[in-house]
């Protein structure tokens, strides 16, 4: 049977690793039952969790054709998995304040990502400089709602009472003396940039 490039079917070897992640979900939903454990207070995450690796997976399998749909898997993923982190107490409610500035962070990730699969070093650079905004933006963000608004109280304790200020005028000067470097006028015989 000829079939064009659109018209094909799944290939048997994708729809039978479906079938054995199937197989092992249910095994484990059994063996729960069995032993008694209610994974129902616990495993709402996993809803947005393994779309987002489904996703991720699928970027995976046809070359540079699915290479983009590792943007939604990501983010899905990510966010399933700071939901999961809530959920079991590892991150508090309020720290939504700031980990939201792990989607730019991500988008870098997965900007990186598809730039070496495709060869792209314009897209590899253009990811780094995300990359650096978004961790610039979660470390910054972190260090001011935990050691200020929310008092320390929350992922970190105490620590970030004392260090987050003197981390924050760190970065501060660091971010000062970078941009004047960067922006001092150029003299016609410089061969680099003066410090």
């Amino acid at each position: 049977m000829g079939y064009t490039e659109q018209e094909r079917p799944a290939s048997p070897h994708l729809v039978s690793q479906i079938g054995v992640v199937l197989i092992g979900v249910g095994l484990l939903g059994v063996i729960a039952q069995l032993i008694g454990l209610s994974f129902s207070a616990l495993s709402w995450p996993f809803f947005i969790i393994l779309p987002g690796l489904g996703f991720l997976f699928a970027s995976t399998l046809n070359g540079n054709k699915t290479v983009g749909l590792a943007y939604p898997g990501a983010i899905i993923t990510v966010t399933g998995s700071l939901l999961l982190m809530m959920d079991i107490g590892f991150l508090g409610w309020e720290s939504w304040a700031y980990v939201w500035t792990l989607y730019p962070l991500t988008v870098g990730l997965v900007m990186r990502y598809i730039g070496k699969q495709t060869d792209d070093q314009k897209m590899v650079n253009s990811a780094m400089t995300v990359i650096r905004t978004g961790a610039m933006l979660l470390v910054g963000f972190a260090l001011f709602f935990e050691g200020f608004i929310f008092n320390g109280n929350g992922f970190g304790g105490n620590l970030f009472r004392y260090i987050s200020p003197l981390l924050l005028i760190g970065g501060g000067w660091l971010m000062f003396r970078y941009g004047r470097r960067n922006n001092a006028p150029k003299r016609k015989n410089d061969s680099i940039a003066p410090v």
